[in-house]
């Protein structure tokens, strides 16, 4: 049995992948006849290579000592903690051996309400509005644009705009 892999803290949207090696640490030839995820529906995905070192497709023969990979990938399409299980057969026998985890993470924004009362026509008033980041990860905007007159921002014009955890613009 392996160890367990937990995905570090996943942004909403991003979908990152890691690789696991398989060995046939037996003298005699083995044959994988299935590799998959015990619920199947929790955001994570095997995926096959057809490129040399990868598990291209099953069964797969692995005389003594082979090794070969295949791609886990997770797609953080939701908040909140993901679990499954990898399991491994040949046909004859099936144990799930890895435990996989992500902590999906979705920035936490906060704004001021804004009220302009009454407003005599042709008069300027100038309010400010703050936003504030309460979640754990970057707000990252990667395009905007500035509303027209009579309302503007003064976003700064560095593309993408990042909005740090904790912080408030």
């Amino acid at each position: 049995p392996s160890k367990p892999f937990h995905f570090t803290d996943v942004v909403t949207g991003e979908q990152p992948f890691t690789e696991f090696l398989i060995v046939n640490e037996d003298s005699r030839l083995v044959v994988l006849a299935d590799l998959k995820l015990k619920s199947g529906n929790k955001g994570f995905k095997i995926i096959y290579k057809n490129k040399k070192g990868y598990i291209s497709r099953l069964p797969k023969a692995f005389h003594s000592y082979d090794s070969l990979k295949f791609v886990l990938q997770f797609d953080g399409t939701k908040t909140g903690n993901f679990l499954d299980s990898i399991g491994f057969g040949n046909g004859y026998a099936f144990a799930y051996k890895v435990q996989v985890s992500a902590n999906v993470l979705s920035p936490i924004i906060q704004a001021d309400d804004i009220d302009f009362y009454e407003v005599t026509v042709g008069d300027t008033v100038s309010k400010s509005v703050s936003v504030h980041n309460n979640g754990k990860v970057d707000l990252i905007i990667p395009a905007y644009r500035s509303t027209h007159a009579p309302f503007r921002t003064d976003l700064p014009p560095t593309k993408p705009y990042i909005l740090k955890s904790g912080a408030t613009y």
